[in-house]
Parts: C-alpha cells; sequence; structure tokens
C-alpha cells in the first residue's frame, strides 16, 4: 500500500508540473531553446563544457534542445521535478517518518520548480539537484559511520566536478516567483519568431497586457495583412515606440528582438542584423539558435553566401535545426527557398546610406524609392508621421487612393482645417468620404461620438504633450 501511494504521489507531482508549465507557463521554456546553442560536434563539446560542472549543463543543453517542441519542454522539467522529490523522499525515509519526508521532498520539488520559473533559468541547475540526491543516497548504501564518512567525501568532490553548483548568479537563482505578465510578454516574443501572427494578435489585443511590447506586436501583426492603418487605433498606442523599438545598451531583450523584426518584415536589412547581433549578446555564449537562423537569413537574402554559411553549418549540427539549414544553403535547389528569397530580394533598397533607427522615417522613404509597391513600408511611414502628429510630412508622404483607410481620411481633415482649406471638393479628391466629413462635424460638437478616432487621439495625447514624447 505505501509503494503504492509513492506512486500515486509522483504521477500526481508530474503531472501538476506539465500541466503548469504546458498551459499557464510554457513560452519561457521555448524561449530557453532558443537561446541555448546545442551542436553535436565533439570539439565544441569538449571546449564549452570541459569545467567544474560541465557535465550537468551539458546534460541540461542537451535536454533544452527538445523544448523546441511545445509538450516536450514541460514533460521533461516535470520529469526532472519528479525525480528531485522521488529521490528527496527517499532520503528522508531513512531518518523521518513518513509524512515529514513527504513534506520535506514535496519542499524540494516546490523550490526546484519555482527556480524553473527564473527568465534566464539553465536545465542545467535543475539537472545538478538530482545529481547530488542521487550522490547522497549513494552515500547512504555505504555501511559503518567510516565507510559514509569517506564516500560522503569523495562523492562530494564528484559532485563538485561534475554538477557544479546548483545555483549562480548568471542563472540558477536561489528563489523564483512565476512572472505572468512577463510571459505574456515572453509569449508575444516566442509567437512572433514561429509566425503565429494571429495568436499574436489575440494576445496583444487583450485588456490586461497594455504594455509597450503588445501595442508593437499588435501593430506589426496587423501589418503584415496590411490592415495596421485600419486598426491602429482600436489599441492603445505609445507614441513612435508603438511603431518602431529603440537598440541600445539600456534596453531589454525584448525591444532588440522585437526592432529587428519589423525591420527584417520592412526589408531593411542593415537594421534587422545590427538588431540580431546585439540581441546574440542575451543569449548564453552569445550564440542563440534564433539570432544564428535569423543572421543566415540576412544574409542569404542580401547575397552574401560566405556569412550565410558561416551561420548555416553551425546550424545543419543541431538537431532542431539541422532540416532547415541545408534547405537554406547555397546551391540546395530547394524551389520553397528560392520563391521566398525571391520575395524578400523584391523589398531591398538600391540606395545604401549610413542611418540608424532614431528616425525610421528616411529609411522607409529609402525603401520605397526602391519598391514603391511595398505597402507594408508605406503604411507604416503614414502611421508614423500620425502618431507622432506631423500632419505635414504626411501629406507630403500620402498618396491618394480610392476609398483610403478611415485613420487616413480623419488626418486630412485636421490638416485641411488647419490650413483653412476645408471643403468638401478638395476632400473627396483626397480621397475623404462624405461620411467622413459629416463625422468630423459631428466630433466638433462632440467628441465623444468618436472615442477611436484619429481625430479623438490627436485632440486627447496633444493635450498631453505627446508630441514632445
Amino acid at each position: 500500500m505505501k509503494v503504492r501511494k509513492t506512486y500515486i504521489a509522483a504521477a500526481a507531482a508530474f503531472a501538476a508540473a506539465f500541466c503548469f508549465f504546458l498551459t499557464a507557463y510554457p513560452c519561457h521554456l521555448i524561449r530557453r531553446e532558443q537561446m541555448t546553442l546545442f551542436l553535436y560536434d565533439w570539439s565544441s563539446i569538449f571546449r564549452t563544457y570541459w569545467r567544474p560542472g560541465g557535465p550537468a549543463h551539458l546534460a541540461g543543453d542537451f535536454l533544452t534542445q527538445f523544448f523546441h517542441y511545445p509538450a516536450a519542454g514541460p514533460a521533461i522539467v516535470a520529469l526532472l521535478l519528479t525525480a528531485i522529490g522521488a529521490v528527496s523522499f527517499r532520503i528522508c525515509r531513512r531518518f523521518l517518518g513518513e509524512w515529514p519526508s513527504l513534506a520535506t521532498a514535496a519542499a524540494l520539488y516546490l523550490w526546484s520548480g519555482l527556480r524553473e520559473c527564473g527568465s534566464w533559468f539553465e536545465t542545467g541547475y535543475t539537472v545538478a539537484v538530482p545529481g547530488y540526491l542521487l550522490l547522497a543516497l549513494a552515500a547512504l548504501q555505504f555501511k559503518g559511520p567510516a565507510r559514509k564518512a569517506a564516500a560522503s567525501v569523495v562523492l562530494a568532490a564528484a559532485g563538485v566536478l561534475l554538477l557544479g553548483s546548483p545555483v549562480s548568479r548568471s542563472g540558477g537563482a536561489v528563489w523564483n516567483f512565476p512572472d505572468f505578465k512577463e510571459e505574456k510578454v515572453i509569449a508575444l516574443d516566442v509567437e512572433a519568431s514561429l509566425g503565429h501572427w494571429k495568436k499574436v494578435r489575440e494576445l496583444a489585443g487583450k485588456e490586461d497586457l497594455r504594455v509597450s511590447e503588445a501595442t508593437f506586436y499588435y501593430n506589426l501583426a496587423n501589418a503584415l495583412e496590411g490592415k495596421m492603418a485600419e486598426r491602429l487605433m482600436n489599441h492603445s498606442q505609445n507614441y513612435a515606440e508603438g511603431l518602431f523599438r529603440p537598440v541600445n545598451s539600456e534596453v531589454s531583450e525584448f525591444t532588440v528582438t522585437a526592432s529587428g523584426e519589423v525591420w527584417f518584415r520592412l526589408g531593411d536589412m542593415t537594421l534587422a542584423e545590427q538588431s540580431a547581433i546585439v540581441g546574440m549578446t542575451f543569449s548564453p555564449r552569445h550564440s542563440g539558435p534564433r539570432y544564428l537562423v535569423r543572421l543566415a537569413q540576412i544574409n542569404r537574402i542580401t547575397g552574401d553566401d560566405g556569412a550565410a554559411m558561416k551561420y548555416l553549418t553551425m546550424l545543419s549540427r543541431t538537431l532542431t535545426y539541422r532540416r532547415w539549414a541545408l534547405k537554406m544553403m547555397p546551391g540546395s535547389g530547394d524551389e520553397g527557398v528560392e520563391r521566398w528569397l525571391a520575395h524578400a530580394r523584391r523589398d531591398l533598397a538600391e540606395n545604401d546610406f549610413v542611418h540608424g533607427n532614431s528616425d525610421p522615417r528616411p529609411v522607409l522613404r529609402n525603401l520605397l524609392a526602391a519598391n514603391p509597391a511595398n505597402g507594408m513600408a508605406r503604411e507604416y511611414l503614414l502611421c508614423t508621421d500620425l502618431i507622432v502628429f506631423d500632419l505635414e510630412s504626411f501629406m507630403r508622404d500620402y498618396i491618394p487612393v480610392a476609398d483610403p483607410p478611415a485613420i487616413y481620411q480623419e488626418a486630412i481633415l485636421i490638416w485641411m482645417a488647419q490650413h483653412g482649406r476645408f471643403g468638401t471638393a478638395e476632400a473627396r479628391a483626397l480621397g475623404v468620404s462624405g461620411r467622413t466629413i459629416s463625422a468630423f462635424e459631428e466630433f466638433g460638437n462632440n467628441p465623444a461620438a468618436a472615442p477611436r478616432s484619429y481625430w479623438h487621439y490627436y485632440q486627447t495625447e496633444m493635450l498631453k504633450g505627446g508630441e514632445q514624447e
């Protein structure tokens, strides 16, 4: 009966951890895999893990590569945590009663589970805990105080060499707590990296996630559908940072990665590459496979096959990215890759100039000069003008079309009113509908009538001094 209860407790512990990391906290495990490179290369393994505690981190990184698959990460973490609870229970049963032993095992299980919730945690630190517990259990198998003491010394020394410290300032924090808001931000980042843009839009549009990252990804997900302008006022905006993110030494890894994502989609490979290189410094050993993938893509698009091969060769020595890397290599003859490259190269700028991302509009205009059909770049340019209240630039950048998005029509009417040119004929020549003109007149009498209009945004944010942000 006691054995049966032990198995039931172990099964319950596994199920609890698996369900938690699969449903409530899954994306930080996927992100851990994206930031951890494990190469099937003996020289790399020897060079990376030949140090005290190296074998534990070798095992941890080996397991982490499987976190790429949604259910595998939670299952592996649940197995490790269950092992910690089971081995600690067996040790405690030699000295304590059943319930005190179970309470001690549960405490170690919970402590290790909370540590796994850390954003920068490494799986190797969790591997080290059951490793030390197994060594302690092995020492207890010896009979006699002298033999136990000698075995403890030898096994402790082996533990230091093989397992290292189970905690470290660099990642193995003594204590962590789940941060569900941060998990949602990580989810935005992860889902964007996987190209799940519908999921990104759903996450970013939730009322409980009104953060700058949510605004940015909401706009980007809509822009990829060609509907950013149409939906811009449906979400709280963060001025220019809702469209573009800075890259410097003071911003987080989320900001750096997001910045590169939008520039890669727009077609500016210079800024996309800068973001990927800076982002790589946030990953352990500066070799996150997510950034290697992006750098390989960028260099294939720009035609620098030599640089692309450097990254693709590394990725071809991994389990998860090997097949993708072999298809992406120059000369592979993969038709899907060739079509993707041809499509991406259409948006490359022809005029190369020194630029950063402090003012995105010159970069966007340069992209449009190379490819006027780059609808995403045009939408970002016009929405940037509007979001920073620069109606003069908007009118210079705007090309009249039939039935433009409502936000463009609303901005045109503000500009016309400011310049004393409010007239039905001219407004309609610029694409403004009669319905919008009527709504503008009604807004003048009752601003609450259009809470999601550009007029409301312009009026309320200008009063806050938003143009100085």
